[in-house]
């Protein structure tokens, strides 16, 4: 049982498993945005965001936080400025706009030890084309329920390093009580 309670931090996981339906032990869910930045050149377009199987839309307006979806996926269509925002998924207009080639990439569970509460991808626009939105990586930003940045792997690694200590610590204890018993004298000798 204490073997249990010292080595289980070690063994948390440290990579998020991939979208399921559930959530598996040792995870819990996090908010994903999604933050684009689109220069003065394609100010003649709107872009808007939508998961994959087409569960809606929102415009993703530049500098403007948009939540996507790591489980199904968040395409990045581009509309002319003057059309009228999708209230659903609709293949007519999904199969005429230019399109970002693979879904976003969103992540959706974290390690119950993280203090992760928020990842915020900030993607540039580069180009639009008649058939294709390019997009480039800005930042990947891991935030705090209080909204400061924070580097995802610290905590679950300061855990393991603490649990590492303890186990050098009893070791130690452990150790020192074996040299002392072998130091006693038999009785009757």
């Amino acid at each position: 049982m204490l073997r249990t309670l010292l080595l289980g931090p070690l063994l948390l996981p440290l990579v998020p498993p991939p979208s399921l339906d559930v959530i598996p032990p040792g995870y819990r869910s996090v908010r994903s945005e999604l933050v684009l930045e689109v220069p003065p050149a394609l100010a003649h377009w709107r872009f808007v965001a939508s998961p994959q199987p087409g569960f809606g839309a929102a415009a993703a307006l530049a500098g403007q936080p948009v939540r996507i979806s790591a489980k199904y996926g968040t395409r990045l269509y581009a509309l002319p400025a003057g059309a009228a925002l999708p209230t659903r998924h609709d293949e007519t207009w999904t199969e005429r706009a230019p399109v970002a080639k693979a879904p976003l990439g969103a992540v959706d569970v974290v390690p119950l030890v993280s203090a992760v509460a928020l990842v915020r991808t900030t993607m540039r626009v580069v180009e639009v084309t008649a058939t294709e939105v390019r997009v480039e990586l800005v930042r990947l930003e891991h935030l705090d329920a209080a909204g400061h940045r924070i580097d995802p792997r610290t905590r679950p690694l300061l855990l393991s390093g603490i649990a590492l200590l303890g186990l050098g610590g009893l070791g130690l204890v452990v150790w020192r009580r074996r040299a002392r018993r072998s130091r006693i004298p038999a009785e009757g000798a």
